[in-house]
C-alpha cells in the first residue's frame, strides 16, 4: 500500500511480462549477430 491506502500493482509481474515478450527479439538479436558458433569442446 502506499502512503493514500490504494494498493499498488505488483511490479514483479509486470517485470515478467516485459521479460516473456523481450526474450524472444533479444535472443533472436544475439544469436543474428553473434551466429551459433561452435561448441568449446573440439
Amino acid at each position: 500500500m502506499d502512503s493514500s491506502g490504494k494498493v499498488r500493482p505488483d511490479a514483479g509481474v509486470a517485470l515478467l511480462g516485459l521479460y516473456d515478450e523481450a526474450l524472444p527479439q533479444v535472443y533472436g538479436y544475439l544469436l543474428a549477430r553473434c551466429g551459433r558458433g561452435r561448441s568449446p569442446r573440439t
